[in-house]
């Protein structure tokens, strides 16, 4: 607990220092959407909540992220719920805008603790990545934005046991970002 004390403290004073850098802007977004399972787990459909915080630097295409994110499925026809938590990062890449609209490809690993209502009650951890595509909304009055993202998750590609059907997903989400410098 005094470990991470100290690094939001430290995290909170270097905040002033780092918005002096012309063009570096760092924002936090929270959100959610839509997603529906592909593959071995095509039957599932439900809901994600996320949250995401970038970092934007002059003149540089490659934005680093980091992300966090719960998704909670049910099947069709069962009443076993899946539950996926994703902690990740990665980065996305925009090489144009198009005024307010900035569009980007997006990659991350993530670690995933996947979790039922039946097994698993603890949950287990798996490691995967997601690919994607977005488009953020940048309006100068505003002092928020809104991204608008399509995410292909590979959930369970490391740590899979042999028996482990995959449970990838698609995810289609919407969130709000505050520009935090």
């Amino acid at each position: 607990m005094k470990r991470i004390s100290i690094f939001v403290a430290l995290f909170f004073l270097s905040l002033p220092l780092s918005a002096q850098v012309p063009g570096v802007g760092f924002s936090a977004s929270i959100g959610g959407g839509l997603a529906t399972g592909q593959g071995d787990f095509s039957d599932a459909s439900g809901f994600n909540l996320g949250l995401k915080a970038k970092l934007s630097l002059p003149a540089v295409p490659l934005r680093p992220v980091v992300i966090a994110g719960y998704n909670d499925f049910s099947r069709e026809g069962i009443t076993l719920r899946n539950r996926i938590l994703t902690f990740g990062a990665g980065v996305e890449y925009s090489p144009i805008s198009f005024g307010v609209v900035s569009p980007y490809l997006g990659l991350d690993a993530a670690m995933n603790i996947l979790s039922s209502n039946i097994t698993d009650a603890h949950g287990v951890a798996r490691f995967g990545g997601g690919i994607g595509v977005g488009a953020e909304l940048n309006l100068p009055a505003f002092p928020v934005s809104f991204d608008l993202e399509a995410k292909y998750r590979f959930n369970n590609l490391i740590g899979k046991m042999e028996t482990e059907l995959g449970r990838n997903h698609l995810q289609l989400g919407v969130t709000v970002g505050f520009k935090l410098f």
